[in-house]
């Protein structure tokens, strides 16, 4: 039976397969299941597409692994028009030779890329080097500490038909609020909303 999914990449493919397996053995029929997989549209954090009428596609992804990051670029330098502009964090609790591993992967894959954290960094922090060592070219690399800054300045880099990932992020609390949310998601969606719309200044949280 054919299905038809708005949610890109093989992982997707392969959790819907895994998904059909579980639902056939509880016993729910075909049709039923296909319906309910082609409902989906998007899954939280996971090339997660962000929409707000603009002419580029802007995808958050909780990527945080050498692994997981290659398989994320790669799927979408299958679907990219032209550029793919990459926010990666420089993960804190990765080794050294993974996070140049990640250097050398947005070397190889992304045509522009900013490296930032969601801790708090400065451009001499060692993981930013880490990370930095794995470049051929390190003066390719953008780096801005801040990470709403860095999400910012991609989404503004972006051109008809290029692609911006923003990857590493997880949910988390904003420091000093009671209240859950994506920080990368919300610092995006507000760009595209306001900024883009060319209703404001990027939003940068203090």
């Amino acid at each position: 039976m054919p299905v038809r999914t708005r949610v890109i990449g093989d992982q997707h493919i392969s959790n819907c397969l895994a998904a059909t397996a579980a639902a056939l053995v509880m016993g729910i029929d075909l049709p039923t299941i296909a319906s309910g997989l082609e409902a989906i549209t998007e899954v939280h954090g996971h090339l997660e597409r962000l929409e707000s009428g603009q002419d580029f596609s802007v995808y958050v992804d909780g990527c945080r692994s050498p692994e997981s990051l290659r398989n994320s670029l790669e799927t979408l330098r299958e679907v990219a028009d032209k550029r793919l502009i990459v926010v990666m964090d420089a993960v804190e609790d990765l080794t050294s030779p993974e996070r140049a591993c990640l250097g050398r992967i947005l070397e190889d894959e992304a045509d522009e890329f900013v490296i930032t954290s969601r801790q708090t960094l400065d451009e001499d922090s060692n993981v930013v080097h880490d990370l930095l060592d794995g470049l051929d070219r390190p003066a390719r690399a953008h780096v801005l500490p801040d990470r709403a800054k860095a999400i910012c300045w991609a989404i503004g880099q972006a051109r008809p038909g290029d692609i911006v990932l923003i990857a590493g992020g997880k949910p988390e609390l904003f420091e000093g609020s009671d209240r859950s949310c994506h920080f990368d998601k919300e610092v995006a969606e507000y760009w595209l909303h306001n900024v883009g719309a060319g209703k404001s200044t990027p939003w940068v949280p203090a």
